[in-house]
């Protein structure tokens, strides 16, 4: 048999537990939050399937196949997994961002197209006129001159007659110009040393535990060499930029990449021509003949490029009514081809602005 004091303190432990008792509906949920709270930080607890319940516990299974990044500032879009390197190694969208949305290029490569320029060879020309004086040995007074047909080959013309020659001149040869050989392709081709391909997860995006952060898709750059970004199209002029246009990367964002989706041809090629002819040697003989159809007696003379000096006959003809020539050194030389350089080389298009994690 207990002493007074122990069962009356028996009583009062007992009166107690059967009060809790009937408390423990009331109570349980409350303890269990409380319990929950605590694990999240003092250990993990296995209700949930996530990555890390204790790092969402208002919404332990937000963005589970991804991860949170700061929301794009205004006039950016993204977030994208963004690959870029050489076109034949362009790989396929992954699957957890299996959707393409860019498509892009940098590193352009312009390849000249103009044809290589040449040009015709010169040719040696015959004296265009001949001149005789009847009164002067030096050819000065009364010095009567008649033309011969353009582009004359040599062969016998009849002139108007040249009568009593004291003194005598023949034009000097010459050397035709060249011309530049005809050029049928006049503009560049266009390559790209870099591709770049942006892409995202299909469908809405989950999710975050905090408002100012967004669900991207998880990055495995050194596995698969896509990286996390954001980006901006526009080409950066004030009359038409984007909302947030800048050359600045976004907080989070730092490093910047600029790609392009295009070119236009704006090419062409400098027009070709001809130096003056070097190296010409063109020597030859006329002969002056006093009967038509280059017939009776005659006076030659010597021409080349360096003619045109005044000649007395020491037996001259009485009349002169025929001449011909004919090139004794024909050797015209050649001439140096100028231009065929490409002009302007592309204009780029439609930049768009990747900042990366």
């Amino acid at each position: 048999m207990l002493p007074p004091f122990a069962a009356e303190k028996r009583g009062r432990f007992r009166r107690l537990w059967d009060r809790l008792r009937s408390l423990e509906g009331a109570l349980l949920p409350p303890f269990l939050l409380v319990a929950a709270l605590m694990a999240c930080k003092t250990g993990r607890i296995d209700i949930y399937t996530c990555p890390d319940p204790c790092e969402e516990c208002e919404e332990p299974c937000a963005c589970a196949e991804g991860t949170c990044v700061p929301v794009p500032p205004l006039g950016w879009e993204g977030p994208v997994l963004l690959w870029h390197g050489p076109p034949e190694g362009e790989p396929a969208c992954p699957a957890r961002a299996p959707a393409p949305v860019y498509e892009g290029h940098r590193g352009l490569k312009t390849i000249p197209e103009c044809a290589q320029c040449a040009c015709s060879p010169p040719t040696c020309q015959l004296p265009e006129r001949v001149s005789a004086s009847a009164t002067s040995d030096v050819c000065l007074a009364g010095l009567e001159t008649r033309m011969l047909p353009e582009g004359w080959d040599g062969a016998c013309v009849e002139i108007e007659p040249l009568v009593a020659p004291e003194s005598l001149r023949v034009g000097a040869t010459s050397v035709g110009a060249c011309e530049p050989v005809t050029i049928t392709l006049q503009k560049a081709s266009f390559g790209w040393e870099t591709k770049a391909k942006g892409c995202v997860a299909a469908g809405a995006a989950e999710a975050c535990a905090r408002n100012h952060e967004v669900c991207a898709p998880l990055v495995e750059t050194e596995r698969d060499g896509f990286e996390l970004c954001i980006y901006q199209r526009g080409d950066g002029r004030t009359e038409s930029a984007q909302p947030g246009w800048g050359t600045s990367c976004p907080v989070g964002f730092p490093q910047v990449r600029v790609f392009y989706g295009g070119v236009a041809d704006d090419s062409t090629c400098m027009p070709c021509s001809c130096g003056e002819p070097e190296g010409s040697a063109c020597d030859g003989r006329m002969m002056l003949h006093e009967g038509s159809g280059c017939q009776g007696g005659r006076q030659e003379m010597l021409i080349g490029l360096d003619g045109g000096s005044c000649t007395a006959p020491s037996n001259p003809i009485p009349e002169i009514w025929s001449v011909e020539a004919a090139l004794v050194l024909d050797e015209p030389g050649s001439c140096k081809p100028a231009g065929g350089q490409l002009v302007n080389g592309g204009v780029l298009l439609e930049p768009a602005t990747f900042c990366c994690r």
